[in-house]
């Protein structure tokens, strides 16, 4: 009787045991339980078998140290906070709200504050998905449709903090390496590390980037500025004629086009990263 009872007990644990979503990733790149540190990780600390940076990388689903980006500081978009007594979480973009980028400091001890400047200065946007909602189950089509939500320039609310399961919409911004990505992250855990020192810790975040244009039309790059912007048109610099796509930031073709030499593109109807792709190669542009 006791084990017909034991068996009746674990089966219902089974039946109400939350059932871990399928990680879908089609469509996405993707990176799973990676450890972002806050600014005392600016030039890495180990932390078990791995060393921890504090500064993410949109375009490479990867962190990095100051010494490392110093002179390539558009490959950094993201900054990871804890702030105060009780550790509140706090995520920011590379600009200085709250004159945090002073913090981070190369081995010399040149702080962002110095490196950075407006050219150079990744703008990331973010946005606080409501729940319910599945970092894990979440398609690619469902995270494009965030996009016009993702404004916020910080992840900031000392009264509602994000939290531990929280799942945050981001996008790269125009200075960035990876302008106008867009993808989300999980807060899988947060970690503190520095006893007394309330805001030393790093954050464990897995994350989705929307595939970018370049890699899922696997087209070479035309030589440098080939194609330029004036007035809402665009113009070939090189006497190309021939046919020409245009595909915006999710992949879709929006103009097809035969050009002669001379001849533009007028795209004063639209706003955003566009690649144009023809047979000598692919360039994005920024409207």
């Amino acid at each position: 009787m006791k084990t017909i009872k034991s068996l009746f007990v674990a089966l219902l644990v089974l039946i109400f045991m939350p059932v871990q979503a399928q990680l879908v990733t089609e469509g996405f790149d993707h990176v799973l339980n990676l450890k972002v540190g806050t600014s005392h990780y600016a030039n890495g600390i180990v932390e078990g078998s791995e060393t921890v940076y504090g500064l993410f990388s949109i375009k490479d689903l990867t962190t990095y140290g100051m010494d490392t980006v110093k002179n390539n500081l558009t490959n950094v978009d993201i900054k990871f906070h804890l702030y105060g007594a009780s550790s509140v979480p706090r995520i920011y973009s590379m600009n200085n709200l709250d004159s945090k980028n002073a913090l981070y400091k190369t081995t010399g001890g040149v702080a962002l504050t110095t490196l950075l400047s407006d050219s150079t200065t990744n703008l990331t946007k973010f946005y606080r998905i409501p729940s319910p909602f599945s970092f894990e189950a979440a398609t690619k089509s469902e995270v494009e449709a965030l996009s016009n939500l993702i404004t916020e320039q910080a992840v900031k609310n000392d009264a509602n903090p994000p939290a531990i399961g929280e799942v945050i919409a981001f996008k790269a911004g125009p200075t960035s390496t990876a302008a106008g990505a867009i993808g989300i992250f999980k807060i899988e855990d947060i970690v503190l590390t520095g006893g007394a020192n309330t805001e030393k810790g790093y954050y464990v975040i897995s994350v989705k980037k929307v595939r970018s244009i370049s890699v899922s039309l696997n087209t070479q790059s035309v030589p440098q500025n080939m194609w330029v912007v004036k007035d809402k048109s665009v113009y070939n610099t090189q006497s190309y004629s021939g046919q020409i796509n245009i595909y915006d930031i999710t992949g879709k073709l929006i103009i097809q086009k035969d050009l002669q030499v001379g001849d533009c593109i007028n795209m004063s109807g639209f706003k955003g990263i566009f690649l144009i792709k023809s047979n000598v190669g692919s360039q994005k542009i920024i409207l």
